[in-house]
């Protein structure tokens, strides 16, 4: 199986001072879209990871990430397996530092490629959700989120 995978998630910090933000970029629940990522799969795609940072998914590198790790992540009263992010925004992408700090660009989207995956039944919403089990972690873009 060779799909895309998208996912977003809001900054949990902005460190203006050394142009730094930091947030959660994966968490093993079941997203908007029908997506859950295994736990496992992040974590193997992460270890590979070359750290590039982009804005909207575009092929401009705006960043690196000098920083990830394993963290639980709280959402609607629940707590999941994730990794949060720590990126630099390189001093040559300005433009996108002023989106942060504005707040157009409020979060972190995964992107990459589905290596393997399953359908499965969600059993407390009685739907079809994709549970990814490996995949590979191309680009953490910062994007415009919901919230």
């Amino acid at each position: 199986m060779s799909e895309d995978i998208t996912l977003s998630i809001p900054f949990s910090k902005v460190d203006t001072a050394r142009r730094i933000v930091t947030g959660y970029a994966t968490a093993d629940n079941i997203d908007p879209s029908g997506d859950l990522i295994e736990y496992s799969a992040s974590e193997q795609a992460f270890s590979n990871w070359v750290g590039n940072i982009r804005e909207m998914h575009a092929p401009k590198a705006v960043g690196k990430a000098i920083n990830y790790r394993p963290v639980i992540v709280p959402y609607q009263g629940r707590e999941y397996r994730g990794f949060e992010v720590d990126a630099y925004i390189s001093k040559g992408a300005q433009d996108t530092w002023e989106k942060i700090l504005d707040g157009t660009l409020k979060g972190f989207s995964v992107g990459g490629r589905i290596v393997k995956a399953s359908e499965d039944i969600d059993k407390s919403s009685n739907r079809t959700i994709r549970r990814i089990k490996q995949y590979e972690l191309n680009e953490l873009p910062l994007i415009v989120t919901g919230k």
